[in-house]
């Protein structure tokens, strides 16, 4: 689930992870709690919406793709699947013009975020509810009409980067050991430089070793950062 990611995002949504979490508990007060408390008015305020809105309305996505948690009742009079519906609906009909602050460049826009629902929305459609299927069908209308009907519905393919802990801390292993190996190359450097041996013998063996030292000082550089890159490596979504 994304909801790790917004935290990160600033707003009145920041305690997002929590509240979301709430949403899935098997007490129906507390899933009524987080829609009225957290989704309508939080998340979406007044009509106002705000950085981690997006964020928010991924995890929702997520939820709708539950098989159970849609049906359960919200505590309000509808099952659950009514009122993820109807607040992805009213952020989507803000849009991202509407966001208060402005937007992170490594969180999805609104419509973006919304267009995810598009993956599941077919089974709500022929929902036995009345009103989940009024609420899926006004979703469905809003998305074509603003051109977010068409939606992968797999996870984007990421570049290829350590994507365990496992992967990272042998980054991180290998980094260090070219750089524990560049130490003597470049002390050997210097020690030929000043000290090139009879008749200037050895004179070569300072571009030999200072050449050996930068192939393991960037070896290392390379795997450093290739550790650290947090492209899929905590897979935090």
């Amino acid at each position: 689930m994304p909801w790790a990611r917004v935290s990160h995002a600033y707003g009145p949504a920041k305690d997002a992870p929590h509240e979301i979490k709430r949403l899935m508990s098997d007490d129906v007060e507390d899933r009524m709690d987080a829609i009225c408390g957290f989704l309508y008015s939080s998340a979406f305020h007044q009509y106002s919406i705000y950085t981690a809105t997006p964020l928010v309305i991924r995890c929702v996505a997520k939820l709708l793709a539950d098989p159970k948690l849609p049906n359960e009742p919200s505590g309000m009079g509808q099952p659950m699947a009514y009122e993820l519906l109807h607040f992805v609906r009213i952020c989507a009909e803000r849009g991202q013009i509407a966001i208060e602050g402005g937007p992170k460049l490594d969180t999805p826009t609104i419509e973006e975020a919304a267009s995810e629902v598009r993956c599941v929305l077919d089974r709500y459609l022929t929902h036995p509810e009345n009103k989940v299927r009024e609420e899926a069908l006004l979703l469905s209308e809003l998305l074509e009409r603003k051109g977010m009907s068409e939606s992968p519905c797999s996870e984007p393919t990421q570049k290829s980067r350590p994507s365990h802990i496992w992967a990272r801390w042998i980054c991180f292993f290998l980094a260090w050991l070219c750089w524990i190996a560049c130490l003597p190359m470049v002390l050997l450097a210097i020690l030929f430089l000043f000290d090139p041996g009879p008749h200037g013998a050895f004179g070569v063996a300072p571009i030999v070793f200072g050449f050996a030292a930068l192939v393991c000082g960037g070896l290392g550089c390379l795997l450093y950062f290739a550790g650290i890159s947090d492209v899929g490596a905590d897979q935090k979504q």
